[in-house]
Protein backbone atom coordinates (compact mmCIF):
# COMPACT_ATOMS: atom_id res chain seq x y z
CA UNK A 1 0.00 0.00 0.00
CA UNK A 2 1.45 3.41 -0.92
CA UNK A 3 1.72 6.42 1.03
CA UNK A 4 0.16 9.80 -0.03
CA UNK A 5 2.65 12.66 1.20
CA UNK A 6 0.61 15.84 2.51
CA UNK A 7 2.05 18.30 0.09
CA UNK A 8 2.95 21.08 2.49
CA UNK A 9 5.41 18.93 3.63
CA UNK A 10 7.37 19.28 0.81
CA UNK A 11 7.54 22.61 -0.15
CA UNK A 12 11.11 22.56 0.76
CA UNK A 13 12.31 21.24 -2.71
CA UNK A 14 13.16 18.45 -1.04
CA UNK A 15 13.51 14.93 -2.67
CA UNK A 16 11.20 11.84 -1.92
CA UNK A 17 12.22 8.06 -2.42
CA UNK A 18 12.02 8.45 -6.34
CA UNK A 19 11.33 4.35 -6.14
CA UNK A 20 8.05 4.45 -4.38
CA UNK A 21 5.05 3.63 -6.89
CA UNK A 22 2.02 4.33 -6.19
CA UNK A 23 1.32 0.57 -5.95
CA UNK A 24 4.46 -0.48 -3.89
CA UNK A 25 3.23 -2.75 -0.73
CA UNK A 26 4.76 -0.77 2.62
CA UNK A 27 5.36 -4.72 3.50
CA UNK A 28 7.20 -5.19 -0.03
CA UNK A 29 11.02 -5.93 0.62
CA UNK A 30 12.60 -2.75 1.33
CA UNK A 31 9.99 -1.46 2.40
CA UNK A 32 8.98 -2.72 5.80
CA UNK A 33 6.49 -0.69 8.43
CA UNK A 34 9.50 0.13 10.54
CA UNK A 35 11.73 1.83 7.92
CA UNK A 36 12.40 5.36 9.02
CA UNK A 37 11.16 7.95 5.82
CA UNK A 38 11.60 11.43 6.35
CA UNK A 39 10.13 14.42 4.35
CA UNK A 40 12.75 17.67 3.18
CA UNK A 41 12.38 18.91 6.63
CA UNK A 42 13.69 16.15 8.23
CA UNK A 43 10.18 15.05 10.29
CA UNK A 44 10.22 11.48 10.97
CA UNK A 45 7.40 9.08 10.60
CA UNK A 46 6.96 5.98 12.34
CA UNK A 47 4.85 3.66 10.81
CA UNK A 48 2.72 0.96 12.07
CA UNK A 49 2.05 -2.00 10.48
CA UNK A 50 -0.83 -1.72 7.85
CA UNK A 51 -1.40 2.24 8.58
CA UNK A 52 -4.23 2.73 6.58
CA UNK A 53 -4.72 5.98 5.01
CA UNK A 54 -6.31 8.97 7.14
CA UNK A 55 -6.76 12.71 6.46
CA UNK A 56 -4.06 14.39 4.37
CA UNK A 57 -4.98 17.94 6.13
CA UNK A 58 -1.98 18.40 8.93
CA UNK A 59 -2.96 19.57 12.32
CA UNK A 60 -1.12 21.88 13.99
CA UNK A 61 0.91 20.29 17.26
CA UNK A 62 -0.02 16.92 16.05
CA UNK A 63 1.56 13.82 15.50
CA UNK A 64 0.37 11.07 13.08
CA UNK A 65 -0.90 8.31 14.91
CA UNK A 66 -1.89 5.18 13.63
CA UNK A 67 -5.76 4.36 15.74
CA UNK A 68 -4.72 0.02 15.54
CA UNK A 69 -7.78 -0.05 13.28
CA UNK A 70 -6.22 0.15 10.01
CA UNK A 71 -6.86 4.14 9.79
CA UNK A 72 -4.09 6.30 10.72
CA UNK A 73 -4.84 10.64 12.02
CA UNK A 74 -3.29 13.71 13.56
CA UNK A 75 -2.91 13.53 17.63
CA UNK A 76 -2.22 16.09 19.76
CA UNK A 77 -1.83 14.10 22.94
CA UNK A 78 -0.18 11.13 21.27
CA UNK A 79 0.00 7.61 23.55
CA UNK A 80 3.09 5.47 23.28
CA UNK A 81 2.95 2.11 23.92
CA UNK A 82 6.53 1.41 23.61
CA UNK A 83 9.91 2.58 24.77
CA UNK A 84 10.43 6.04 23.57
CA UNK A 85 14.29 6.55 22.92
CA UNK A 86 15.88 9.98 21.86
CA UNK A 87 18.78 10.44 20.62
CA UNK A 88 21.39 7.37 20.76
CA UNK A 89 24.42 6.84 23.69
CA UNK A 90 26.72 9.78 24.03
CA UNK A 91 24.66 11.74 21.61
CA UNK A 92 21.74 12.78 22.67
CA UNK A 93 19.10 15.81 22.18
CA UNK A 94 17.12 17.75 25.21
CA UNK A 95 13.64 17.05 26.08
CA UNK A 96 11.07 19.87 27.65
CA UNK A 97 8.39 19.70 29.32
CA UNK A 98 6.19 22.59 29.92
CA UNK A 99 3.88 22.93 32.81
CA UNK A 100 0.59 25.02 33.32
CA UNK A 101 2.80 27.99 35.15
CA UNK A 102 4.45 30.88 33.18
CA UNK A 103 8.47 29.62 33.32
CA UNK A 104 7.97 26.28 35.02
CA UNK A 105 9.29 23.39 32.92
CA UNK A 106 11.24 19.80 33.65
CA UNK A 107 14.40 19.73 31.57
CA UNK A 108 16.59 16.56 30.48
CA UNK A 109 19.43 18.79 29.52
CA UNK A 110 21.73 16.53 27.22
CA UNK A 111 24.76 18.78 27.67
CA UNK A 112 24.98 18.38 31.24
CA UNK A 113 23.28 15.03 31.65
CA UNK A 114 21.07 16.76 34.24
CA UNK A 115 17.17 16.53 34.51
CA UNK A 116 16.64 19.90 35.81
CA UNK A 117 13.08 21.67 37.69
CA UNK A 118 12.98 24.93 36.69
CA UNK A 119 10.47 28.10 37.94
CA UNK A 120 7.60 26.62 40.22
CA UNK A 121 7.79 23.37 38.53
CA UNK A 122 8.11 20.48 41.56
CA UNK A 123 8.82 17.09 42.00
CA UNK A 124 5.51 14.92 43.29
CA UNK A 125 6.68 11.25 44.08
CA UNK A 126 3.56 9.29 44.85
CA UNK A 127 5.98 5.47 44.35
CA UNK A 128 9.36 4.76 44.60
CA UNK A 129 11.83 6.40 42.18
CA UNK A 130 15.56 4.12 42.09
CA UNK A 131 18.33 6.55 40.90
CA UNK A 132 21.43 4.50 39.65
CA UNK A 133 20.79 1.88 41.73
CA UNK A 134 19.75 -1.93 41.53
CA UNK A 135 16.76 -1.77 44.42
CA UNK A 136 14.50 0.63 45.93
CA UNK A 137 15.17 1.00 49.27
CA UNK A 138 12.53 3.90 49.75
CA UNK A 139 10.72 6.36 47.86
CA UNK A 140 13.71 7.99 46.56
CA UNK A 141 17.11 5.69 46.47
CA UNK A 142 19.93 8.49 45.31
CA UNK A 143 23.43 7.06 45.50
CA UNK A 144 25.21 10.45 44.69
CA UNK A 145 25.72 14.18 45.48
CA UNK A 146 22.27 16.01 45.93
CA UNK A 147 21.94 19.90 45.75
CA UNK A 148 18.10 21.38 46.94
CA UNK A 149 18.08 25.04 46.54
CA UNK A 150 14.83 25.75 48.03
CA UNK A 151 12.62 24.49 50.76
CA UNK A 152 11.69 20.91 51.56
CA UNK A 153 9.47 19.61 52.82
CA UNK A 154 8.30 15.93 54.35
CA UNK A 155 4.78 15.41 55.36
CA UNK A 156 2.02 17.81 56.07
CA UNK A 157 1.35 19.42 59.55
CA UNK A 158 0.15 17.02 61.98
CA UNK A 159 1.06 14.14 59.55
CA UNK A 160 4.76 13.61 59.74
CA UNK A 161 7.58 10.95 58.33
CA UNK A 162 10.66 9.83 59.50
CA UNK A 163 13.96 11.29 58.21
CA UNK A 164 16.61 9.52 58.62
CA UNK A 165 20.46 10.31 57.62
CA UNK A 166 22.73 7.49 57.84
CA UNK A 167 26.71 7.96 58.27
CA UNK A 168 29.14 5.53 57.04
CA UNK A 169 31.90 5.51 59.74
CA UNK A 170 30.79 3.13 62.52
CA UNK A 171 27.63 1.31 64.00
CA UNK A 172 24.81 3.37 65.50
CA UNK A 173 26.56 6.72 63.01
CA UNK A 174 22.84 8.68 62.14
CA UNK A 175 20.63 11.56 62.48
CA UNK A 176 16.88 10.43 63.04
CA UNK A 177 13.46 12.89 62.78
CA UNK A 178 11.58 10.26 64.58
CA UNK A 179 7.69 11.52 63.82
CA UNK A 180 5.91 9.36 66.34
CA UNK A 181 8.00 11.16 68.98
CA UNK A 182 8.79 14.81 67.51
CA UNK A 183 12.44 14.21 68.49
CA UNK A 184 15.72 14.63 66.45
CA UNK A 185 17.90 11.63 67.46
CA UNK A 186 21.58 11.43 66.79
CA UNK A 187 23.11 7.72 66.98
CA UNK A 188 25.42 7.34 70.06
CA UNK A 189 28.53 7.13 67.25
CA UNK A 190 27.76 10.59 65.99
CA UNK A 191 28.33 14.14 67.20
CA UNK A 192 26.75 17.21 66.37
CA UNK A 193 29.34 20.38 66.16
CA UNK A 194 28.00 23.87 66.13
CA UNK A 195 30.71 25.83 63.80
CA UNK A 196 32.75 22.92 64.54
CA UNK A 197 34.06 20.36 61.89
CA UNK A 198 35.71 17.90 63.70
CA UNK A 199 33.51 17.98 66.67
CA UNK A 200 35.29 16.11 69.70
CA UNK A 201 32.22 15.54 72.00
CA UNK A 202 28.42 14.89 71.74
CA UNK A 203 27.66 18.50 71.59
CA UNK A 204 30.53 20.42 70.06
CA UNK A 205 30.14 24.58 69.43
CA UNK A 206 33.05 26.61 68.53
CA UNK A 207 32.20 30.06 68.19
CA UNK A 208 33.74 33.51 68.45
CA UNK A 209 30.22 34.63 70.46
CA UNK A 210 30.74 34.83 74.54
CA UNK A 211 27.04 32.70 74.76
CA UNK A 212 27.32 30.65 72.66
CA UNK A 213 24.03 28.39 74.34
CA UNK A 214 21.15 29.99 75.30
CA UNK A 215 18.40 28.16 77.05
CA UNK A 216 15.35 30.41 77.22
CA UNK A 217 11.76 28.83 78.69
CA UNK A 218 8.07 30.36 79.24
CA UNK A 219 7.50 28.44 82.16
CA UNK A 220 8.72 29.68 85.97
CA UNK A 221 12.06 28.43 85.47
CA UNK A 222 15.11 26.84 83.12
CA UNK A 223 16.92 24.00 83.60
CA UNK A 224 19.73 22.57 82.22
CA UNK A 225 19.08 18.52 83.63
CA UNK A 226 22.29 16.27 84.25
CA UNK A 227 22.05 12.43 84.78
CA UNK A 228 24.20 9.12 84.58
CA UNK A 229 23.57 5.69 85.00
CA UNK A 230 23.51 5.81 88.72
CA UNK A 231 20.95 9.40 88.84
CA UNK A 232 17.52 8.99 90.71
CA UNK A 233 15.82 9.98 87.92
CA UNK A 234 14.68 13.16 85.68
CA UNK A 235 15.58 16.88 88.04
CA UNK A 236 17.52 15.22 90.61
CA UNK A 237 21.02 16.98 89.12
CA UNK A 238 20.25 20.26 87.45
CA UNK A 239 21.45 23.85 87.50
CA UNK A 240 19.27 26.43 85.94
CA UNK A 241 17.33 30.01 86.09
CA UNK A 242 14.81 31.39 87.99
CA UNK A 243 14.08 34.91 87.73
CA UNK A 244 17.68 36.65 87.92
CA UNK A 245 18.80 33.33 90.57
CA UNK A 246 20.62 30.64 89.33
CA UNK A 247 19.67 27.22 91.31
CA UNK A 248 21.94 23.99 91.56
CA UNK A 249 19.70 21.10 92.87
CA UNK A 250 20.97 18.21 93.93
CA UNK A 251 19.05 14.74 95.18
CA UNK A 252 15.89 16.62 93.74
CA UNK A 253 16.19 19.95 95.98
CA UNK A 254 17.73 23.32 95.61
CA UNK A 255 21.12 23.04 97.67
CA UNK A 256 22.45 26.63 96.32
CA UNK A 257 21.11 29.87 95.06
CA UNK A 258 23.69 32.23 93.70
CA UNK A 259 22.21 35.94 93.79
CA UNK A 260 23.21 39.66 92.71
CA UNK A 261 23.79 39.73 96.80
CA UNK A 262 26.15 36.39 96.91
CA UNK A 263 26.02 32.41 96.67
CA UNK A 264 23.55 30.71 99.56
CA UNK A 265 23.44 27.55 100.37
CA UNK A 266 21.23 25.71 102.33
CA UNK A 267 19.41 29.50 101.92
CA UNK A 268 17.58 30.76 98.93
CA UNK A 269 18.00 34.18 100.09
CA UNK A 270 21.49 35.22 100.75
CA UNK A 271 22.50 37.77 103.02
CA UNK A 272 26.00 38.18 102.01
CA UNK A 273 28.30 37.07 99.96
CA UNK A 274 28.47 33.78 101.03
CA UNK A 275 25.45 32.86 103.15
CA UNK A 276 25.39 29.03 104.94
CA UNK A 277 22.10 27.96 106.31
CA UNK A 278 21.03 24.46 108.34
CA UNK A 279 18.01 23.94 109.36
CA UNK A 280 18.65 20.84 111.46
CA UNK A 281 18.24 21.02 114.85
CA UNK A 282 21.92 19.16 115.56
CA UNK A 283 23.63 20.09 118.68
CA UNK A 284 27.39 21.63 117.72
CA UNK A 285 26.55 21.25 114.11
CA UNK A 286 29.10 22.68 111.69
CA UNK A 287 28.27 24.18 107.83
CA UNK A 288 31.87 24.55 106.19
CA UNK A 289 34.41 21.24 105.91
CA UNK A 290 38.23 22.65 105.84
CA UNK A 291 40.46 19.57 105.15
CA UNK A 292 44.20 20.11 105.16
CA UNK A 293 47.16 18.14 104.19
CA UNK A 294 46.43 14.88 105.98
CA UNK A 295 48.98 14.18 109.12
CA UNK A 296 47.37 17.09 111.13
CA UNK A 297 48.58 19.91 108.85
CA UNK A 298 47.10 23.10 108.62
CA UNK A 299 43.24 23.63 107.66
CA UNK A 300 41.88 27.12 108.07
CA UNK A 301 40.24 30.63 107.00
CA UNK A 302 42.11 33.01 105.53
CA UNK A 303 41.14 37.18 105.43
CA UNK A 304 42.49 39.16 103.15
CA UNK A 305 43.10 42.74 101.25
CA UNK A 306 45.07 44.01 98.36
CA UNK A 307 47.08 46.90 99.01
CA UNK A 308 45.61 48.85 96.15
CA UNK A 309 42.61 48.99 93.16
CA UNK A 310 45.04 45.33 91.59
CA UNK A 311 47.73 45.75 93.73
CA UNK A 312 49.65 43.17 95.84
CA UNK A 313 47.37 40.97 97.87
CA UNK A 314 48.21 40.62 101.71
CA UNK A 315 46.58 38.22 104.65
CA UNK A 316 44.86 40.24 107.27
CA UNK A 317 44.71 37.52 109.47
CA UNK A 318 43.83 33.66 109.74
CA UNK A 319 42.40 31.53 111.63
CA UNK A 320 43.22 27.63 111.49
CA UNK A 321 43.57 24.58 112.78
CA UNK A 322 47.07 22.47 113.45
CA UNK A 323 47.89 18.98 114.50
CA UNK A 324 50.26 19.83 117.63
CA UNK A 325 52.52 17.00 116.49
CA UNK A 326 52.38 14.54 113.37
CA UNK A 327 49.08 12.58 112.81
CA UNK A 328 48.78 8.75 113.07
CA UNK A 329 46.06 6.54 113.02
CA UNK A 330 47.42 6.01 116.60
CA UNK A 331 43.98 8.38 118.63
CA UNK A 332 47.67 9.30 121.21
CA UNK A 333 48.64 11.57 118.52
CA UNK A 334 46.04 13.00 117.45
CA UNK A 335 45.80 16.44 119.33
CA UNK A 336 45.30 19.89 118.11
CA UNK A 337 45.31 23.67 118.14
CA UNK A 338 43.24 26.17 116.81
CA UNK A 339 45.43 29.20 115.86
CA UNK A 340 44.57 32.80 115.71
CA UNK A 341 46.71 34.83 113.59
CA UNK A 342 46.30 39.20 113.12
CA UNK A 343 48.24 41.25 111.18
CA UNK A 344 51.04 44.15 112.71
CA UNK A 345 52.84 46.18 110.77
CA UNK A 346 52.83 44.28 107.99
CA UNK A 347 53.52 41.12 109.49
CA UNK A 348 51.16 37.98 110.42
CA UNK A 349 51.69 36.69 113.68
CA UNK A 350 50.04 34.40 115.61
CA UNK A 351 48.18 36.07 118.30
CA UNK A 352 46.08 33.54 120.41
CA UNK A 353 45.99 29.58 120.64
CA UNK A 354 43.06 27.30 122.25
CA UNK A 355 44.79 23.79 122.59
CA UNK A 356 43.65 20.43 122.58
CA UNK A 357 42.90 20.53 126.44
CA UNK A 358 40.64 23.29 126.23
CA UNK A 359 43.90 26.03 127.74
CA UNK A 360 43.29 29.12 126.47
CA UNK A 361 46.86 31.46 125.54
CA UNK A 362 47.30 34.64 124.45
CA UNK A 363 50.84 35.83 124.15
CA UNK A 364 52.08 32.53 124.48
CA UNK A 365 51.65 29.17 122.45
CA UNK A 366 51.98 27.06 125.50
CA UNK A 367 49.32 28.12 128.18
CA UNK A 368 49.86 26.23 131.73
CA UNK A 369 46.02 26.99 132.40
CA UNK A 370 42.08 27.91 131.35
CA UNK A 371 43.80 31.03 130.72
CA UNK A 372 47.05 32.09 130.47
CA UNK A 373 47.91 35.88 129.46
CA UNK A 374 51.37 36.79 128.41
CA UNK A 375 50.63 40.61 128.62
CA UNK A 376 48.37 43.22 130.40
CA UNK A 377 44.70 42.54 130.54
CA UNK A 378 42.12 45.27 130.19
CA UNK A 379 38.53 44.42 131.67
CA UNK A 380 35.74 47.24 130.85
CA UNK A 381 32.29 47.46 131.21
CA UNK A 382 31.45 51.06 130.40
CA UNK A 383 32.94 52.81 133.27
CA UNK A 384 33.70 49.90 134.74
CA UNK A 385 36.13 46.84 134.46
CA UNK A 386 35.52 43.61 136.49
CA UNK A 387 36.74 40.24 136.07
CA UNK A 388 34.11 37.51 136.85
CA UNK A 389 35.35 33.88 138.08
CA UNK A 390 32.99 31.13 139.25
CA UNK A 391 33.63 27.87 140.28
CA UNK A 392 32.00 24.57 141.80
CA UNK A 393 32.20 26.45 144.97
CA UNK A 394 33.36 30.05 144.65
CA UNK A 395 32.06 32.90 142.90
CA UNK A 396 34.19 35.96 142.62
CA UNK A 397 34.09 39.43 141.37
CA UNK A 398 36.84 41.85 140.77
CA UNK A 399 35.96 45.17 139.28
CA UNK A 400 37.15 48.65 139.35
CA UNK A 401 34.82 51.20 139.65
CA UNK A 402 35.45 55.01 139.17
CA UNK A 403 38.82 54.08 140.57
CA UNK A 404 37.75 52.07 142.98
CA UNK A 405 39.01 48.22 143.50
CA UNK A 406 36.40 45.94 144.85
CA UNK A 407 36.68 42.16 145.17
CA UNK A 408 33.75 40.11 145.81
CA UNK A 409 32.98 36.61 146.60
CA UNK A 410 28.99 35.74 145.47
CA UNK A 411 29.41 32.78 147.71
CA UNK A 412 31.98 32.27 150.56
CA UNK A 413 32.01 34.85 153.55
CA UNK A 414 35.86 34.34 153.74
CA UNK A 415 38.23 35.04 151.12
CA UNK A 416 41.96 33.90 151.18
CA UNK A 417 45.16 35.66 149.60
CA UNK A 418 48.25 33.57 148.96
CA UNK A 419 51.16 34.30 148.07
CA UNK A 420 54.66 31.97 147.88
CA UNK A 421 52.52 28.25 147.92
CA UNK A 422 51.26 30.58 151.80
CA UNK A 423 47.95 32.60 153.43
CA UNK A 424 49.53 36.15 153.28
CA UNK A 425 45.55 37.81 154.16
CA UNK A 426 42.49 36.36 155.01
CA UNK A 427 39.02 38.62 154.85
CA UNK A 428 36.05 37.48 156.57
CA UNK A 429 32.56 39.12 157.03
CA UNK A 430 33.93 41.90 159.77
CA UNK A 431 38.13 40.63 159.93
CA UNK A 432 40.88 41.38 157.93
CA UNK A 433 43.82 39.33 159.01
CA UNK A 434 47.38 39.52 157.59
CA UNK A 435 49.94 37.06 158.11
CA UNK A 436 53.22 38.81 158.37
CA UNK A 437 54.19 42.58 158.02
CA UNK A 438 51.69 44.87 157.22
CA UNK A 439 52.77 48.16 155.80
CA UNK A 440 51.39 51.24 155.35
CA UNK A 441 52.25 55.18 154.94
CA UNK A 442 49.73 55.94 157.54
CA UNK A 443 47.16 53.12 159.66
CA UNK A 444 44.24 55.01 161.40
CA UNK A 445 40.44 53.54 161.64
CA UNK A 446 37.60 55.26 159.60
CA UNK A 447 33.74 54.20 161.48
CA UNK A 448 30.54 55.42 161.20
CA UNK A 449 30.16 58.38 163.36
CA UNK A 450 28.93 57.20 166.89
CA UNK A 451 26.61 60.02 167.18
CA UNK A 452 26.50 62.87 164.41
CA UNK A 453 24.91 59.92 161.80
CA UNK A 454 24.04 60.44 158.60
CA UNK A 455 26.82 60.07 155.82
CA UNK A 456 29.55 61.40 158.90
CA UNK A 457 32.25 59.26 159.63
CA UNK A 458 34.85 58.91 162.15
CA UNK A 459 38.33 58.73 161.71
CA UNK A 460 41.83 58.25 163.97
CA UNK A 461 45.39 57.47 163.98
CA UNK A 462 47.07 54.56 164.90
CA UNK A 463 50.25 54.96 167.48
CA UNK A 464 53.34 54.36 165.88
CA UNK A 465 57.15 54.33 166.82
CA UNK A 466 60.15 53.01 166.21
CA UNK A 467 59.64 50.00 168.06
CA UNK A 468 57.52 46.58 168.04
CA UNK A 469 55.55 48.36 171.22
CA UNK A 470 53.11 45.65 173.22
CA UNK A 471 51.05 48.19 175.23
CA UNK A 472 49.11 46.89 178.52
CA UNK A 473 47.17 48.89 180.78
CA UNK A 474 44.31 48.84 183.48
CA UNK A 475 42.89 50.10 186.79
CA UNK A 476 43.06 48.28 189.83
CA UNK A 477 42.10 48.95 193.93
CA UNK A 478 44.51 48.46 196.71
CA UNK A 479 43.32 46.26 199.53
CA UNK A 480 45.55 46.97 202.60
CA UNK A 481 47.48 49.06 200.59
CA UNK A 482 48.71 46.14 198.52
CA UNK A 483 47.11 44.80 195.00
CA UNK A 484 48.49 42.08 192.45
CA UNK A 485 48.00 41.96 188.45
CA UNK A 486 48.37 38.94 186.39
CA UNK A 487 49.36 40.25 182.80
CA UNK A 488 47.58 37.58 181.26
CA UNK A 489 44.49 37.56 183.44
CA UNK A 490 44.36 41.47 182.84
CA UNK A 491 44.50 40.98 178.89
CA UNK A 492 42.15 37.68 178.50
CA UNK A 493 45.53 35.92 177.67
CA UNK A 494 46.33 32.26 178.38
CA UNK A 495 48.68 31.90 181.07
CA UNK A 496 52.52 32.31 179.74
CA UNK A 497 51.30 34.52 176.57
CA UNK A 498 52.36 37.63 178.11
CA UNK A 499 56.20 36.10 178.44
CA UNK A 500 56.19 34.47 175.15
CA UNK A 501 55.70 37.53 173.54
CA UNK A 502 57.07 40.58 175.50
CA UNK A 503 60.63 41.62 176.62
CA UNK A 504 62.59 44.51 177.80
CA UNK A 505 58.89 45.94 179.67
CA UNK A 506 58.43 49.79 180.74
CA UNK A 507 56.17 50.03 183.57
CA UNK A 508 54.14 53.11 185.38
CA UNK A 509 51.44 53.20 188.25
CA UNK A 510 49.46 56.61 189.35
CA UNK A 511 47.14 57.12 192.16
CA UNK A 512 45.80 60.45 192.32
CA UNK A 513 46.95 62.51 195.42
CA UNK A 514 48.54 58.99 196.92
CA UNK A 515 52.04 58.10 196.36
CA UNK A 516 52.42 54.53 195.18
CA UNK A 517 55.06 51.92 194.69
CA UNK A 518 55.44 49.01 192.33
CA UNK A 519 57.36 46.11 191.05
CA UNK A 520 56.97 44.35 188.05
CA UNK A 521 57.96 40.37 188.44
CA UNK A 522 57.02 38.73 184.80
CA UNK A 523 53.88 38.99 184.19
CA UNK A 524 52.91 39.75 187.83
CA UNK A 525 52.94 43.48 188.54
CA UNK A 526 52.47 44.42 192.32
CA UNK A 527 51.55 47.89 193.71
CA UNK A 528 51.84 49.10 197.21
CA UNK A 529 50.60 52.54 199.33
CA UNK A 530 50.26 53.98 202.64
CA UNK A 531 46.78 54.65 201.28
CA UNK A 532 44.83 51.32 202.19
CA UNK A 533 42.08 51.73 199.27
CA UNK A 534 43.85 53.50 196.70
CA UNK A 535 42.91 53.03 193.08
CA UNK A 536 45.41 53.19 191.05
CA UNK A 537 45.63 53.56 187.33
CA UNK A 538 48.54 51.50 185.22
CA UNK A 539 50.30 50.62 182.34
CA UNK A 540 53.06 48.36 181.17
CA UNK A 541 55.09 49.06 177.52
CA UNK A 542 57.08 46.10 176.19
CA UNK A 543 58.57 44.93 172.95
CA UNK A 544 57.67 41.88 170.61
CA UNK A 545 59.63 39.03 170.64
CA UNK A 546 57.84 36.38 169.58
CA UNK A 547 58.95 34.07 166.64
CA UNK A 548 57.27 35.93 164.40
CA UNK A 549 59.17 39.44 164.37
CA UNK A 550 62.66 36.98 163.54
CA UNK A 551 60.61 35.26 160.54
CA UNK A 552 61.36 36.22 156.96
CA UNK A 553 57.68 37.48 156.74
CA UNK A 554 58.91 40.29 158.95
CA UNK A 555 61.63 41.95 157.36
CA UNK A 556 61.66 45.27 158.95
CA UNK A 557 63.29 43.03 162.30
CA UNK A 558 66.73 42.12 162.47
CA UNK A 559 67.98 38.80 163.44
CA UNK A 560 67.66 39.83 167.15
CA UNK A 561 64.16 40.78 166.59
CA UNK A 562 65.04 44.38 167.22
CA UNK A 563 63.08 47.08 164.44
CA UNK A 564 65.38 48.27 161.89
CA UNK A 565 63.47 52.04 161.54
CA UNK A 566 65.89 52.79 158.05
CA UNK A 567 66.62 50.68 154.91
CA UNK A 568 67.31 50.73 151.36
CA UNK A 569 64.14 49.63 149.41
CA UNK A 570 65.51 46.14 147.14
CA UNK A 571 61.62 44.89 145.94
CA UNK A 572 60.19 46.11 143.12
CA UNK A 573 58.09 48.88 143.02
CA UNK A 574 54.25 48.53 143.96
CA UNK A 575 52.33 48.24 140.63
CA UNK A 576 50.74 50.88 138.47
CA UNK A 577 47.11 51.09 138.89
CA UNK A 578 45.12 50.06 135.60
CA UNK A 579 45.06 53.26 133.53
CA UNK A 580 48.81 53.61 134.00
CA UNK A 581 49.68 49.85 133.30
CA UNK A 582 47.54 50.43 129.89
CA UNK A 583 49.57 53.61 129.23
CA UNK A 584 52.94 51.96 130.06
CA UNK A 585 52.32 48.93 127.59
CA UNK A 586 50.84 50.97 125.00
Amino acid sequence: MATSFPTSLDTAGGTLRTDIASTTDMNASGFEHDELHVNVHGAALALEAKVGTGASTPVADAVLMGTGTGTSGWDTSPTFKGTVTLGVNDTGVDLVCYGAADGAYMKWNQATDDLQLVGAAGLDIAGDIDVDGTANLDAVDIDGAVQIDNTVTVGIDGTGHDVLFYGCTGTNGYMLWDEDTDDLILGTASKLGLGATSPSYPLHISTTDNRPIGIVSSASGSYLDMRDTATTGEGYVSVGAVGDAMKLIAGGSIRATLTSTGLGIGTIAPSDKLHVADATTTVSGTQIWAEGRYGGYGAGVSFASATSDGGTLKEMAKISGDGDAAWTTDAATQDASLRFFTCLDGTLAEKMRIKGDGNVGIGTDAPVGALDVNGAIHFENGTNRYISYRAANADILFSFDSGDFYLQDLTNSTHWFYTGNSARLTISDSVVNCVGEFTAGTKTFDIAHPTRGGDWRLRHASIEGPRHDLIYRGTVTLSGGTATVDLDEASNMTDGTWEALCRDPWTMVASSGNAVEWVLDGKTLTVTSDTADAVCSWIVMAERHDPQVYSEAAPSADNDGHFITEFEREASPPPAPPEEAEEAAT
